[in-house]
């Protein structure tokens, strides 16, 4: 698991899409160099503590891995929260996985 964090131009609903939209950009050609795909699977809306929400993603990373995202923007920083494992452990990690996303928080 990674916790990342990166200027952003603003703080909005519309901020955390387009900070979501352009890490997974990235991120894709990053992987692409290393002969892999990322497939989402799926993409949401997540509340988590203290009023924070953020977009929840979860992808594929072919052809053996998962990675389950986080992305939050707050005072123009956007944070990312990256769990990532094998498709093979993956049942066993993503409880723990949940857990360290459902409890990111900001003051």
């Amino acid at each position: 698991r990674d916790l990342h964090s990166f200027p952003t131009r603003r703080s909005s609903d519309l901020a955390v899409d387009q900070f979501k939209d352009a890490m997974e950009a990235a991120t894709a050609r990053t992987l692409a160099q290393q002969g892999l795909t990322a497939v989402p699977l799926s993409s949401g809306n997540i509340n988590l503590p203290k009023g924070v929400t953020g977009r929840d993603v979860l992808v594929d990373l072919r052809p053996s891995g998962r990675s389950r995202r986080l992305y939050v923007v707050k005072n123009r920083t956007g944070y990312l929260i990256d769990c990532e494992t094998s498709v093979t452990t993956w049942k066993e990690a993503e409880p723990f996985f949940d857990q360290i996303i459902r409890s990111f928080t900001l003051d």
